[in-house]
């Protein structure tokens, strides 16, 4: 059961964490002037998710938060 876990579990966690905190973010700080900025100061975030949860989560995850940033910033 563990490895069912491992396996499916952790990277959309992870993945969710990526998205979650990028619409996050961009609902905060999207209507000032340096949202700009926003998905650059984000690539910390996603390090520590990859650091945490695997390279591949935090390939997956930035596509995640790139999307968002597309989606609500620009």
């Amino acid at each position: 059961m563990a490895t069912a876990y491992s396996r499916l579990i952790r990277p959309l966690i992870g993945i969710s964490v990526c998205a979650g905190g990028a619409a996050f973010s961009a609902a905060v700080f999207g209507r000032k002037p340096s949202a700009v900025w926003l998905p650059i100061v984000f690539i910390a975030i996603v390090f520590l998710v990859a650091v945490r949860f695997g390279t591949l989560v935090g390939i997956l995850g930035s596509l995640a938060a790139a999307a968002v940033f597309a989606y609500f910033l620009f």
